[in-house]
């Protein structure tokens, strides 16, 4: 199948991350687990299983697995720090690794930022620790708006039976354009939501200031009755 070449094509290369766009969970264990099989037998194979809550700290804990890796020497270090003292230590031994993470798009903001942080310090060269991260189209747009400008977007491999070959082109580009726009306008828009919400409070103190005045006015009106 198309989809396992470009597997294929991936691990021959020297880019550090490819994702797998899938919108069903079968297609996407299928994906991965054909990943695996593709991956150098010699290379340890990890696997995650995204959620929301899931801490950064399971990433180094689970680089610490493998034998070149001395994690108690990076454990109170930033997290940039630990990434980096990771690959080091891979390239002093010589080693390579493959990190599968299925359902990445329910990664958090931090924990998908560290991961392309990963794959971008071992850009043009070889990779110590190929990263696949399969999940749902808008994983697409998240690792690209976190991916610096300079950097070529990571490749993309559609399931072949869920996303027609038609309409590949067709959802990386609105995709890109999507991540260019809200970066471009991100400020503006904000602004205009400020502006908005500034004018929804106004009114409501205006309401509120009418109804005051109307109470107040409400007990003199009465007396004025009575006498």
């Amino acid at each position: 199948m198309q989809d396992a070449v470009e597997l294929k094509h991936f691990f021959e290369s020297k880019r550090p991350l490819l994702m797998i766009v899938d919108s069903t969970r079968a297609e996407s264990k299928r994906l991965l687990a054909a990943a695996g099989t593709l991956a150098d037998p010699n290379h340890i194979v990890f696997r995650i299983k995204a959620k929301p809550t899931l801490p950064l700290t399971t990433l180094f804990e689970l680089f610490s697995h493998h034998w070149a890796v001395r994690y108690s020497d990076v454990e109170a270090s930033h997290s940039q720090d630990q990434l980096n003292f990771i690959v080091e230590c891979l390239t002093a031994h010589n080693q390579n690794c493959v990190l599968l993470v299925a359902q990445a798009h329910l990664l958090s903001d931090v924990f998908l930022r560290a991961l392309c942080r990963l794959a971008e310090v071992q850009e043009n060269k070889m990779p110590r620790i190929r990263l696949i991260l399969s999940g749902y189209p808008e994983l697409v747009e998240k690792v690209n708006a976190w991916y610096s400008s300079a950097t070529e977007k990571p490749p993309v491999v559609f399931a072949s039976d869920v996303i027609s070959a038609e309409n590949k082109k067709t959802f990386l580009l609105s995709s890109q354009f999507l991540s260019k726009f809200w970066q471009m306008h991100s400020v503006k828009s904000m602004a205009v939501l400020a502006l908005i919400i500034s004018g929804v409070l106004w009114w409501k103190m205006q309401q509120v200031e009418l109804l005051f005045h109307a109470k107040q006015q409400l007990p003199a009106h009465s007396e004025s009755v009575k006498v």
